[in-house]
Formats: structure tokens, C-alpha cells, sequence
């Protein structure tokens, strides 16, 4: 733990706490980490109660199986990122209609669809409609490197590849965006 800064220091004590089987240092862990978790999760999976679902089972895995942690390996929370990742990406697989497309679309968000959120002035929601046309992979990195400010080695343990895939994952990432928003911004221009 002597390579860990002050804060995955911290981190680590808890996960020993928790598993000694102290549950206050797993409501400690939650309480910090909740908030990025589900950023993490919202980055991933375009339905915001999947990206809660997502964060639900992250979260009891930790509690489950805290011996699954080890600090020698790294900080806590690119650990935990790689948990909700995870999970996201499982979530993604499963994730198929079991009904008619009439009736799903009867049952669908009353939100802005990708089109009208791309003719929308607002430049979240374009990135937003952009970053769902990407596959899972490149969007967990983008969303880890990007949104939550991991550096590349911190991205690359949290999905499991190297750094090499990671730089690979970002590139297609942001060639893929550029091309959905310009594809966006041409369909809101016509």
C-alpha cells in the first residue's frame, strides 16, 4: 500500500474494515463512491434505471466478495469502475426486446429521441444521442477516460486490457463520435 496516495490509503483500510465483516466501512465506501459509480454507469447504459440496476449489483458484489479487492493491485477506485463496467457491459448483452416493437414503443420515455435531440441547441444532449450509437466498449472508455478524468493506465485495469487497447478503444471512440455528430448535425439541417 506504500505506492497509494492518501485517499487509496483510505480506501483500502475500509475494504480490509469491510472485510472483517464491518458493515459501516461498506456504507462508508458506498456513500463516496456512489456518485461516480453511476456517472460511470449513465456513460454506459442509455436507460437511467439500468445505470441504477448496474450500480445496485456493483455495489453488492464489493459487499459480497470484498477479498476479490487487493491493494497491492491498484487504488480502489479504478477497481470499482471496473466492477460497474462490468456490469454495465452485461447489462448491454442482456438487454433485447421481448416484445413487439409496436408495444415498445407505445411503452417508450416520453424523452427526446436521438433526432430530436440532435436538432436540439443543446450540445449535451447531441453528444449524449452521439455516444449511444457507439458499441459498449468504446463508449466505458471514452466515459472513464473523458467523463470521470482516469488517466490511461486507470481505464485500462477498470475494463481489464491493456493500455494499447485502451488507446485503440478512445481513438475508434472518438472517430465514431465525430462521425454521429456530424451524421446528427447533417439529418437536423435538412
Amino acid at each position: 500500500m506504500a505506492e497509494l496516495d492518501d485517499k487509496a490509503q483510505a480506501d483500502a483500510l475500509l475494504m480490509e474494515r469491510l472485510q472483517s465483516g464491518e458493515n459501516t466501512a461498506f456504507q462508508e465506501l458506498v456513500q463516496r463512491y456512489y456518485a461516480v459509480a453511476l456517472r460511470i454507469a449513465g456513460r454506459i447504459l442509455p436507460v437511467q434505471e439500468e445505470a441504477e440496476d448496474a450500480v445496485q449489483e456493483a455495489f453488492l458484489k464489493v459487499w459480497r466478495m470484498p477479498d476479490r479487492y487487493d491493494p497491492e493491485r491498484g487504488a480502489f477506485k479504478p477497481w470499482l469502475a471496473r466492477v460497474v463496467v462490468n456490469q454495465c457491459l452485461d447489462r448491454r448483452r442482456l438487454l433485447r426486446p421481448v416484445e413487439s416493437i409496436e408495444v415498445l414503443a407505445e411503452a417508450a420515455d416520453e424523452g427526446p429521441t436521438p433526432e430530436e435531440a440532435a436538432q436540439s441547441s443543446d450540445r449535451k444532449a447531441r453528444v449524449t444521442a452521439a455516444m449511444d450509437t457507439l458499441p459498449p466498449r468504446q463508449r466505458a472508455a471514452l466515459a472513464l477516460f473523458y467523463g470521470e478524468g482516469m488517466s490511461m493506465s486507470e481505464v485500462a485495469e477498470a475494463m481489464s486490457i491493456n493500455v494499447k487497447a485502451v488507446e485503440s478503444l478512445l481513438s475508434r471512440g472518438r472517430a465514431g463520435l465525430r462521425g454521429a455528430l456530424e451524421s446528427l448535425a447533417r439529418e437536423a439541417a435538412e
